[in-house]
């Protein structure tokens, strides 16, 4: 069993300010207060989306629809952005890693899975430092949902060596067809040294 060092358990977490931010979830979006939600889902029981930390959970949860994480998408449409065209979900590292892999899965319906993104890699935990472009990618819909589809990083990128990452983000370019994309789970592979 590979170490995920995007497990909140582990000590992941969601980067919330800077450029390359984490967009807003469609929680985030409804201008409550958790308290607020949690009172309108026990006792109305509404259900509102979950917050970003929701993919920072093991795989096996992961597996729930109800626990994916939703984004209204942004809609950026400047090219040269670093940021993602609909959504932009960026994660500090439970350490730094020399990352072998990604892993991202989807499994509910209701929203569109994400399509064409590109992932970028930080030295430092609040990815304000130079991002290193890893590659662009591309995840299938209507996979096997039991199954994260798996992304390889190279390491090493025209002649350099790719150094140890603490933050690793997603620029989500574009969906399969719909107005909000969701995410249930994002893996991330490697070692601590090589």
């Amino acid at each position: 069993q590979n170490f995920d060092f995007a497990l909140s358990e582990n000590g992941a977490r969601i980067v919330k300010d800077g450029y390359f931010a984490t967009s807003p979830s469609l929680r985030d979006k409804t201008g409550l207060f958790e308290l607020e939600i949690f009172i309108l889902e026990l006792f109305l029981g509404l259900k509102f989306y979950n917050p970003p930390e929701s993919i920072l959970r093991p795989f096996r949860s992961a597996t729930l629809g109800d626990e994916c994480l939703h984004f209204a998408n942004e809609g950026i449409n400047d090219p040269l952005s670093l940021r993602g065209a609909i959504v932009t979900l960026t994660v500090a590292l439970s350490d730094a890693a020399f990352v072998s892999n990604i892993f991202i899965n989807h499994v509910v319906e209701s929203c569109a899975a994400l399509k064409d993104f590109r992932v970028f890699g930080f030295e430092d935990d609040k990815a304000i430092g130079r991002p290193w472009e890893l590659g662009t990618f591309q995840y299938i819909e209507r996979s096997n949902p039991m199954t994260p589809q798996s992304y390889l990083i190279p390491a090493s990128i025209d002649g350099k060596k790719v150094p140890r990452f603490r933050a690793i983000s997603l620029a989500i370019d574009s969906n399969w067809g719909d107005r909000s994309t969701c995410l249930c789970f994002l893996g991330v592979h490697g070692a601590t040294s090589l």
